[in-house]
């Protein structure tokens, strides 16, 4: 008996395996987060954050010491620009776009990797992960002084 619901078991378990997993891990939302130094957070708050090809304001008077910022899906570059404190400061990203498809029942996702800033106003920042992933920790850190 005790070998009949192992072997039930195993089948059971082994055909969980024939479909793929549909759990999508990647996003088009780029995680920043502002810093005095390495350790110290920075909060700030915005008048405004816009982002090239998008028509909508972001964090609209809101005092944070991170943000979510969509990267422009039909792009491989958005430029952000950030309003506050009296200042106005830009940072062009660049990164890859890639349609994968997992399974038919699944369907397509667009994976966006190879983050890189080609320009920015700001003068210290540091790329922490080049993916972006919805369980990422952090993309980017900027320091504001």
């Amino acid at each position: 008996m005790r070998i009949v619901q192992i072997t039930v078991l195993f089948f059971l378990l082994t055909g969980c395996l024939n479909e793929p997993d549909c759990l999508i891990t990647s996003t088009n939302l780029v995680k920043i987060y502002f810093k005095k130094d390495s350790k110290t957070p920075r909060e700030i708050t915005f008048t405004k954050i816009n982002a090239s090809g998008l028509s909508t304001d972001f964090y609209a008077e809101q005092k944070v010491t991170a943000v979510l910022l969509p990267v422009d899906p039909q792009a491989t570059e958005t430029t952000f620009t950030f309003y506050f404190e009296g200042r106005t400061e830009t940072m062009h990203l660049n990164y890859l776009k890639k349609s994968e498809i997992i399974s038919a029942n699944c369907g397509a996702f667009t994976n966006y990797t190879g983050l890189t800033v080609s320009e920015s106003t700001f003068e210290l920042f540091n790329i922490t992960n080049t993916q972006l992933l919805i369980n990422a920790p952090s993309n980017l850190e900027i320091f504001v002084e």
